[in-house]
């Protein structure tokens, strides 16, 4: 079956970007290494828990070596893999988290230097922190209530406080979630912020460069994005719309122009397409450019495949077991690079 998620990571070491795809099916993670000049390597596969949905990859025992952790959606608990730094991982270790944690993050939540990760369950309606300890292990869980089922989760000092904060989605109503962390890992009450339609995925960052950090959904029943700018103390002005015409499901963000502009890019599932859209340093973005996809695309990793200094994206196709590559030509444009065997995710 089809890779759900994807990361791009150096996970041996070389200065070269590797992959590594979730599969939901199989019940595995599989890692490509990277070759520096746009293409991958098959390399093995690890076995997670049940149906495996979303992974981060992150330092978790300060050996300066890539580990990753999954959310693994047809059970309570998330997966920690320790690198080895060749490009191997140790078996996992599970840890328990809430029922179906479907969306996965990292940050440093309590302000102890030491690296945690958050998970959304869409199961239960909370969200579970698992507090690291530095070492490669991490803390049992603690849970925060949210009074709906959720999917996205993402985090951003929201009140300049100086401590990460999450915004998390709801699959059922119209609303994005803010938690607000008092400094210790522990947060306020929920607040919402009312959309006009269920967002299927967000991301966090400073899209008008005034240094407070904003937040950008993709609405895919509406074919459009939305933008809420932030204030800097925790609340948001009202959404800001562009119809992207193309049912998006997936959103990230990065400067693919080289004008210090954070753009976006999206994953349209139904038109089989990936669209570009340009920021212009004030919030708001260009029409989308689109390119058109021979299968359909859902997670994507950025970075430098070819290290040509330009980004790059990977897409991980949902319906036919592929990895497609797109190479960044630096002004915000990109030419296809083929795509990874359907056999090397079985």
């Amino acid at each position: 079956m089809s890779p759900y998620d994807i990361i791009a990571g150096d996970f041996n070491d070389d200065t070269r970007l590797d992959l590594i795809a979730v599969n939901n099916w199989y019940n595995t993670i599989h890692v490509f290494i990277g070759v520096g000049d746009g293409h991958f390597i098959s390399a093995a596969n690890y076995t997670t828990g049940q149906a495996p949905m979303s992974i981060i990859a992150g330092d978790f025992n300060d050996d300066d070596e890539l580990d990753v952790a999954i959310a693994n959606s047809a059970e309570e608990s998330t997966s920690l893999l320790l690198g080895n730094g060749d490009g191997t991982f140790q078996n996992q270790t599970i840890y328990r988290s809430g029922l179906k944690p479907v969306n996965i993050i990292k940050g440093n939540f309590n302000n102890d230097m030491i690296l945690d990760v958050a998970v959304a369950n869409y199961g239960e309606d909370t969200v579970s922190i698992l507090f690291g300890r530095g070492d490669g292990t991490f803390r049992p869980q603690r849970r925060f209530p949210i009074t709906d089922s959720l999917r996205y989760i993402a985090a951003g000092d929201f009140n300049n406080d100086g401590s990460l904060d999450i915004a998390v989605t709801s699959t059922e109503w119209t609303i994005i979630y803010l938690l607000l962390n008092y400094g210790n890992g522990s947060f306020e009450d929920p607040i919402t912020l009312v959309v006009d339609s269920g967002p299927s995925s967000i991301i966090t960052a400073d899209f008008n460069n005034d240094t407070n950090i904003d937040i950008a959904a993709v609405y895919c029943k509406e074919n459009m994005i939305g933008v809420m700018l932030g204030n800097g103390n925790g609340s948001f002005q009202k959404p800001l719309y562009l119809s992207t015409r193309e049912h998006p499901v997936f959103i990230r963000t990065a400067d693919f122009n080289n004008d210090r502009k954070l753009d976006l890019i999206l994953a349209n599932q139904k038109n089989l397409t990936i669209s570009v859209l340009l920021g212009n340093g004030d919030g708001t973005f260009d029409l989308p450019i689109t390119y058109p996809f021979s299968s359909t695309p859902g997670a994507l990793a950025i970075g430098d495949f070819n290290h040509d200094k330009q980004l790059d994206v990977a897409a991980a196709n949902v319906d036919s077991n592929s990895i497609c590559i797109l190479l960044g030509n630096g002004d915000g444009s990109f030419r296809d690079n083929g795509c990874m065997a359907a056999d090397d995710f079985s």
